[in-house]
């Protein structure tokens, strides 16, 4: 009776840990993709509601392979429409991809990038659900590409496109042992195309002033720390031996200058990917470039970015086997709806040199921010530590459920096929939580609105988000802005600054609703079923989209217990298991705080488990965690004597 009792009252003390988690959703979602790549370069995905249904569609670069486009269904699964997509050559080796409205008709179209010198790939959406490839001479200049980021720098409303261009000549450093000890890669110069409409482009890096000197692997566009202006900030690798990170500040005159170091941004290490946001609620944008090793959380105070990621506890330094840790596509967002931007951080093992060598067991990061000054690394109590060779990662709401589900995206060079080297889906299952999604369409420049900057005004505290293209590595998040709004059920105001440099603001607006904000209207719009015979239908939509007519159900409506393919019981400390398959089977014990405190794998053969081993002889209440190939199931329990 008192362990029944204590166990009732640490569940309630632990709720947290519990609901908030992610499950791997993959193959019941029906996504099967893996990038192939020997170069083990590339891995991007985007987030793109390509036939304006309501619902986030994904885009995946295939490198060596085929590119893919899942249509999203609407009740938690994806069909393969890949067939609408098409490469100028088959022996393009696609390594990034982001969406944007090029054309200026509304709908987004798609960009990827092409590693091996080939001619970058647009793919015009025809607004009917198909697209129409675009001729090579569009993007003329050809160069090992690995990313792209959107742009109306001249706000003539038509996005312009700036692209990363990796190493031109591999060169190393040698000790006197033949040893490599340093890099001397040359580096490509990365491309600005200027679009003049009807997918006509020019490309005027070096007439507008960039002469980017590094050897970039991500890059984004973010306001000035006094928002007069933008610059485009390149994540540069080898920055310590080729090149540092830069930062092309837009001038008044159009032209643009390297501001890196006036900001402190001009760090050189293995920069690999970008995220943007105000983690700190100071008003003002922080960042966080990964890095292979140390990553780089950069807090913006007064006049420049310090590096506070040891302070913070993110700088993930090592990997499980005690070497370096490689980390990719990053991204701030909110994963518990808590109103506190979290951090997730895809890692995946890159080969190396012996003096920096690569840890090979090098899980992904999620750290949730308590609000203090640190953050709590949780990504094994949450569901997404997967272990394999990781790199895009990206965020969006694929249930319309008001949490943000997140996609990794999966490097394989070992041409195999397994149901462990793909991409991966993680559904979001928080405990509901109010929330507002926001899209925002310019009309002074391009109508993406990349760039604007929205201030949210709730429960006596000011919060700032931002829509940017891309940074996180080779890929691009939801085209939304999302918030948290926690306990809020309606934010006070909203404060939209465009890109045109305009300001306008909303008041009372409705939590846990998607809202459009059109640039010059003072009202805006919620966005929603308008079909009474719907099963999603919002009697406060007032703009109809994302019907659902066939009483099918989201994939946040099953039971966690029915998609576990085992079958379990616990006598005592011994955990039986009666397998229905033959997958592997992770066993996981966390404290409950979050901690892990011991892990096993086993295989499905093996019945009996004696949970003891994991706890250490210490006797508690822990949280115990199964986990296989598509599923996981969590409850808390009291292992001991």
């Amino acid at each position: 009776m008192y362990r029944v009792l204590l166990t009732l009252f640490i569940l309630s003390l632990s709720q947290s840990y519990l609901n908030a988690q992610f499950y791997n959703i993959t193959s019941r979602a029906g996504l099967w993709h893996t990038c192939a790549s020997e170069a083990i370069l590339g891995g991007g995905a985007a987030f793109i509601d390509y036939d304006g249904d309501g619902w986030l569609d994904i885009a995946m670069t295939g490198g060596e392979e085929p590119d893919k486009l899942y249509r999203n269904n609407s009740d938690g699964t994806f069909t393969d429409v890949s067939e609408l997509l098409s490469k100028h050559n088959q022996d393009q080796i696609t390594s990034a991809v982001v969406a944007g409205d090029l054309n200026g008709d509304g709908c987004p179209d798609l960009l990827f990038n092409t590693y091996n010198r080939f001619s970058d790939i647009i793919l015009r959406n025809n607004c009917d659900g198909s697209f129409t490839l675009i001729p090579a001479q569009a993007l003329p200049r050809v160069g090992s590409s690995v990313g792209s980021t959107l742009f109306d720098f001249n706000k003539d409303g038509l996005l312009d496109i700036y692209v990363t261009n990796y190493v031109a000549e591999p060169s190393f450093i040698y000790n006197d042992e033949e040893e490599v000890i340093g890099f001397d890669h040359s580096a490509e110069h990365d491309y600005l195309y200027i679009n003049f409409g009807g997918f006509q482009f020019s490309e005027q890096s070096r007439a507008l002033g960039i002469n980017s000197q590094g050897c970039g692997l991500a890059a984004t566009v973010i306001p000035t720390p006094d928002h007069s202006s933008y610059g485009i900030l390149v994540a540069n690798d080898f920055g310590e031996w080729v090149h540092p990170n830069e930062f092309f500040v837009l001038q008044p005159d159009g032209t643009f200058q390297d501001e890196a170091a006036q900001y402190g941004l001009d760090i050189g290490i293995y920069s690999m990917g970008i995220a943007v946001g105000d983690y700190d609620e100071d008003a003002d944008f922080d960042l966080m470039i990964s890095n292979l090793g140390k990553n780089a959380l950069l807090k913006y105070d007064s006049s420049t970015y310090t590096r506070v990621e040891e302070q913070y506890g993110v700088a993930n330094t090592l990997s499980l086997d005690g070497k370096l840790a490689t980390s990719w596509g990053t991204f701030f967002c909110d994963v518990n709806n808590d109103t506190r931007l979290d951090l997730f951080v895809a890692n995946g093992f890159i080969n190396s040199p012996e003096f920096i060598k690569a840890g090979l067991i090098d899980p992904n990061q999620l750290y949730l921010n308590n609000g203090s000054d640190r953050f709590v690394e949780v990504a094994d109590s949450y569901g997404l530590t997967d272990r394999g060779f990781n790199r895009g990662a990206v965020y969006g709401d694929i249930d319309n459920d008001g949490d943000l589900d997140i996609l990794t995206a999966y490097i394989n060079y070992e041409n195999t096929v397994r149901p462990d080297i793909q991409y991966k889906l993680y559904e979001n299952i928080s405990p509901e939580s109010n929330y507002l999604d926001i899209d925002l369409a310019a009309t002074t420049t391009a109508g993406d609105a990349f760039g604007t900057i929205v201030e949210a005004y709730h429960s006596g505290k000011k919060f700032l988000q931002y829509k940017y293209s891309s940074g996180t590595h080779a890929s691009q998040s939801s085209p939304y802005i999302h918030y948290g709004l926690g306990d809020a059920m309606v934010l006070d105001s909203l404060i939209i600054k465009w890109p045109s440099g305009t300001e306008e603001r909303h008041y009372t607006i409705p939590a846990n609703e998607i809202i459009q904000v059109v640039e010059g209207i003072s009202t805006f719009e919620i966005l929603g079923c308008t079909d009474s015979n719907a099963t999603n239908y919002n009697p406060n939509a007032t703009l109809d989209y994302g019907c659902l007519l066939s009483g099918d159900v989201s994939t946040s409506d099953l039971n966690n217990d029915d998609c576990f393919a085992e079958q379990f019981t616990i006598s005592g400390n011994i955990l039986i298991i009666e397998p229905q398959s033959t997958s592997r089977i992770r066993i996981s014990l966390f404290d409950l705080d979050g901690r892990i405190i011991g892990e096993k794998e086993i295989s499905a053969a093996h019945r009996m488990y004696d949970l003891r081993e994991l706890a250490a002889s210490s006797e508690g209440i822990y949280i115990l965690k199964l986990s296989s190939l598509d599923c996981s199931y969590s409850k808390a329990l009291f292992v001991g004597n």
